[in-house]
């Protein structure tokens, strides 16, 4: 579902000429990378809890995506541009993403997205 979001509003992905085979593809490999590291980094981040346990699966999520680029020729992460937003009365301004930015802002959302609804669902 976030990489359904991400390639909606930001067209963030590139899967190559067989888009919904790659992509099920990537977001199956995703789903089991944090299914499996999930108990690590719970153990890991247990003293401190949330904050931590998020940073780690940021870290996570963005290997699983530099790794997932590398064995599949098909998936990359492009370059995308991210318009202004207002946060909390915050004006974030706008920037092109590219590269090492681009991975980190797609697997920070996922993470995001992934601990969000995790805490919906209990």
């Amino acid at each position: 579902m976030a990489m359904y979001i991400l390639q909606s509003y930001f067209a963030a992905f590139d899967f190559g000429s067989n888009q919904l085979k790659t992509s099920l593809i990537v977001a199956f490999a995703i789903s089991l990378i944090i299914f499996f590291s999930k108990p690590a980094l719970k153990i890991i981040s247990f003293p401190v809890g949330g904050i931590v346990y998020t940073v780690l699966l940021v870290l996570v999520v963005g290997a699983g995506y530099y790794a997932l680029e590398s064995l599949i020729p098909q998936f990359s992460i492009k370059a995308f541009y991210l318009p202004n937003w207002t946060v909390f009365g915050i004006m974030l301004g706008s920037a092109t993403l590219e590269g090492i930015k681009a991975l980190a802002f797609v697997s920070g959302f996922t993470a995001m997205f992934y601990s969000f609804i995790s805490w919906v669902m209990g």
